[in-house]
């Protein structure tokens, strides 16, 4: 995970800290949908940028880490219906 996380920072990533993700979200009020690994809920960050924020069930589980990096890993920046 770290690794992968390194590797990321690479690419200019923009991470945010609990609080901002709680306020993005209004406290994680618009829920997106769930799955196995978390939920996934609607948020607005900086100039008015729609972003979906997961929250990962559990605790660090190699499942959880492989399907959060290749989630991350994926995602091309355009989502229109966010």
């Amino acid at each position: 995970m770290v690794k992968f996380l390194d590797d990321m920072e690479r690419e200019k990533p923009i991470r945010f800290t609990s609080q901002q993700l709680r306020t993005a979200t209004e406290n994680f009020n618009i829920l997106l949908g769930s799955g196995g690994f978390g939920t996934v809920y609607k948020g607005v960050v900086s100039n008015d940028i729609a972003v979906a924020v997961k929250v990962l069930k559990g605790t660090s589980d190699k499942r959880i880490e492989e399907q959060f990096m290749a989630e991350v890993s994926t995602y091309n920046g355009k989502n229109p219906s966010l």
